[in-house]
């Protein structure tokens, strides 16, 4: 088993958040600041700039209206938005890497990480008084634990499958049980050592919780998980591995009927987002 003084070690070793990203998230969450104030902070780191402003003319945020500045950015979107696209500029250089164990394939777990966070998004509708923008970077940001436990997954992949194909066991429950911890609670350790809202914190700590949660976000994040990896965003053989998803969708009453046309209608959509995701330097 791994030591949590070994795990907060490497959570200490990760390249450290844009601190200029950090303080914009920050004031966008102080709604005793003016938009200016915010465009003032990101100015000063270029690659953000180029980043928010080429996420910012998107199709999937601006449609079709041209933003030139940062001003702009913020007046347009919206601060919601806008925290969703600082987080993202950002979030990205972590899934930059293969990360062994848990990726065949490189880039297997952003585009995982982004459809969650469309599907989220889109699953709105089942919680009304959910802000969107929160949504989505809860979705986005869900498995960023996975980035830290690959460095021993690797190493002990074949005892966790083991686990889970023999003994029926969960995935997160195999997890815990061969690495002492799961993906779900280190990718929370590092969401609050960054000083993301405790909503977004809670969100990836819980998103495999077999109960269904009382926290709405974590609802809907463990919903968008799941059909994320129906629709075919997957990573490696963990995919299917977790219980608890006909209770979730029992809960939500969402039929098999209902189930296909949040996912066909989801489906062009993310692939739009991951081509323009591709712009981030």
């Amino acid at each position: 088993m791994i030591s949590m003084q070994a795990i907060l070690k490497q959570i200490e070793f990760l390249p450290v958040f844009n601190q200029t990203a950090q303080k914009a998230l920050k004031l966008l969450l102080q709604y005793d600041t003016n938009n200016k104030d915010i465009a003032e902070v990101i100015k000063y780191d270029p690659g953000l700039t180029a980043n928010v402003l080429k996420l910012a003319n998107s199709a999937y945020f601006a449609h079709s209206k041209e933003i030139n500045d940062l001003l702009g950015a913020v007046n347009y979107l919206g601060r919601d938005k806008m925290f969703t696209i600082l987080t993202v500029s950002t979030a990205a250089k972590y899934f930059s890497k293969k990360l062994p164990g848990y990726e065949m394939f490189q880039g297997e777990l952003w585009q995982h990480s982004i459809s969650t966070g469309v599907i989220a998004e889109h699953l709105s509708y089942l919680e009304p008084e959910i802000n969107k923008s929160s949504l989505f970077t809860a979705g986005i940001l869900h498995d960023i634990g996975k980035i830290v436990l690959s460095t021993w997954v690797s190493d002990l992949w074949n005892d966790i499958v083991y686990m889970v194909k023999n003994n029926k066991t969960d995935f997160v429950e195999a997890e815990n049980k061969i690495l002492g911890y799961s993906h779900a609670l280190v990718g929370g350790a590092i969401l609050q050592r960054w000083g993301f809202p405790d909503v977004i914190v809670q969100a990836a700590k819980k998103h495999h919780e077999i109960k269904i949660n009382t926290n709405p976000v974590v609802r809907i994040v463990r919903l968008a998980d799941y059909m994320s990896i129906l629709i075919g965003f997957t990573t490696s053989e963990d995919n299917l591995a977790y219980k608890g998803y006909d209770d979730l969708l029992g809960y939500y009453q969402v039929k098999t009927k209902d189930l296909e046309k949040i996912l066909n209608d989801c489906f062009e959509i993310i692939k739009s987002v991951m081509d323009d995701f591709k712009k981030i330097e």
